[in-house]
């Protein structure tokens, strides 16, 4: 009898020892669980401040300010979680102007333990958690590229307060931007520079409208400035937002003569103007230097270079002078609507040029969507209608993979390793404002 009271009494001590140690090893679980459950809350929340601070840097010298609100908002975070004791501290070094810039917070809690504590000599008491965030603002290289012909003089109003609205929201002194404007031939506004929105929204405030539409030279114009800069920095976001009301009615490459060459009026190699919707037989070929912002389709006598008599060929070459691309004409007695189909090829190809070298191209078109869907230039002598095929192509938008094709032979055929763009459409003008933001969101997220 004794000796199984004795052995009772050793599965009694056994038993009291496990579940000592049971235990204290769940103790242990929990003050570690809870230290894992701190940290998890610490990361989201300096996650969400670097979020909320790197999104408001909008202007520059706000280094403070930015600072503050991430570091606020990643304390909001943890008091809605129930934690109220961390320290957060926050970086954001100046850069060189144009680079990019990391916004860095730096988080910890201090924990008391429950169990832990109870290890004698072990100092576990308190438990510090660490954890980080990081977030870099890349700069925008923009091509803000406006269509400012005739048909826009009832809307060149709401047009300025979109762009403006547009421009307000880059940084100076970190984003790049020009501006460009385009009716028969496309104007350098401004040059590709830092962001300076007095500058800018100043040249924008004096757009009138007046003229043809040249789309071809004002993508060549949007993708040669955004070039001027563009390899200085591998990180920056590039992009071009175009906008027009219209079909492309004017076309400005480097015509050829077979008898006698042209003289070369245009230091990036251009020579003349045509006009592709005034007269259904000849174009009205214009010399380049005679069509200024004042002075467009109602130029005074005498502006017009009269050289249709001397043109046998309309052939001509893109703005990197490559031949061989335009097929829908022989002469200038070609028919009217192959005539104008060349606008579109030449605004597709120098998009394509720009795309190559990273460019993101957005489109947006203010009027009614062309209903034909017969061809893919839907109807070329209707030059008033949005054509949808045509700028959802320059854009690469997603869906002109289901849009008839242009062309059918190199470089017409779309390459699907192009950046993806997006085309946006309104027939009220007063919605540009929306879409020009919606664009503008769209850049914003891809520089953080």
């Amino acid at each position: 009898m004794m000796n199984i009271k004795n052995k009772r009494g050793q599965s009694a001590i056994t038993l009291a020892l496990l579940t000592t140690t049971f235990l204290v090893l769940a103790g242990f679980s929990l003050d570690i669980a809870n230290v894992l459950l701190k940290k998890s809350r610490l990361q989201r929340a300096l996650d969400a401040g670097v979020i909320a601070g790197i999104t408001r840097y909008s202007t520059a010298g706000e280094e403070d300010p930015i600072e503050d609100i991430a570091r606020e908002m990643a304390l909001y975070n943890l008091r809605e979680m129930g934690i109220d004791n961390a320290n957060i501290s926050a970086d954001f070094p100046l850069v060189e102007l144009g680079k990019s810039r990391t916004l860095t917070l730096n988080g910890s809690i201090t924990s008391a333990t429950l169990f832990m504590r109870l290890i004698p000599g072990a100092g576990l008491g308190t438990v510090v958690t660490s954890a980080s965030s990081a977030g870099t603002r890349n700069p925008a290289i923009i091509s803000l590229v406006l269509d400012i012909s005739g048909s826009m003089k009832d809307e060149i109003i709401q047009l300025q307060g979109a762009a403006i609205e547009f421009v307000r929201s880059f940084q100076e002194g970190v984003d790049n931007m020009a501006l460009i404007s385009f009716a028969d031939k496309a104007f350098l506004e401004i040059p590709m520079a830092a962001v300076d929105k007095q500058n800018l929204n100043g040249a924008i405030s004096t757009l009138t409208a007046d003229g043809y539409t040249g789309t071809a030279e004002a993508i060549t114009l949007g993708r040669r400035q955004i070039e001027t800069i563009g390899e200085d920095n591998p990180e920056a976001v590039r992009a071009i937002l175009l906008f027009t009301d219209g079909a492309p009615t004017s076309v400005r490459p480097i015509f050829t003569d077979a008898q006698a060459s042209l003289p070369k009026n245009h230091p990036e190699g251009y020579d003349y103007v045509a006009r592709l919707n005034r007269d259904p037989r000849v174009p009205d070929i214009v010399n380049p230097n005679a069509i200024t912002k004042r002075c467009r389709w109602d130029c005074p006598a005498g502006t017009n270079t009269n050289i249709a008599s001397r043109l046998n060929s309309f052939a001509y070459q893109d703005s990197r002078t490559n031949p061989g691309h335009f097929t829908h004409i022989t002469s200038l007695n070609s028919p009217y609507d192959e005539l104008q189909k060349e606008s579109y090829d030449l605004a597709i190809i120098e998009s394509d040029y720009a795309k190559n070298d990273g460019i993101t191209i957005y489109t947006v078109g203010l009027g009614i969507p062309s209903t034909d869907t017969s061809s893919p230039y839907q109807g070329v002598k209707d030059t008033h209608s949005l054509k949808p095929f045509f700028l959802r192509r320059l854009a690469n938008d997603p869906a002109s993979e289901s849009d008839p094709v242009f062309g059918g032979t190199d470089p017409l055929i779309p390459n699907p390793n192009h950046p993806k763009g997006i085309y946006l459409q309104t027939d009220n003008p007063n919605d540009l404002k929306n879409l020009f933001e919606s664009i503008a969101e769209r850049i914003k997220l891809r520089l953080i």
